[in-house]
């Protein structure tokens, strides 16, 4: 699944990042490096084991969670 990823992040850099260029739409560009990036980042760790933005949502709010569960 890693290698789809990579490979799809390396496609639509290709695609929509040479019309960004040559459109000078700099920031635009860096805003879908930067998703793409952070995209990558956590297809990555999730092969790692590294605990991802929803696993620590998680984390945080079931035992707010099980606190009002408890007193209905």
């Amino acid at each position: 699944m890693t290698a789809i990823v990579i490979i799809l992040a390396i496609l639509i850099v290709m695609l929509e990042g040479i019309f960004l260029i040559k459109k000078n739409m700099w920031k635009e560009f860096l805003c879908t490096v930067f998703l793409l990036m952070m995209s990558l980042f956590f297809q990555i760790g999730k092969n790692l084991g590294i605990p991802g933005p929803i696993n620590l949502i998680e984390n945080l709010f079931k035992p707010i969670g099980k606190t009002f569960l408890n007193r209905l």
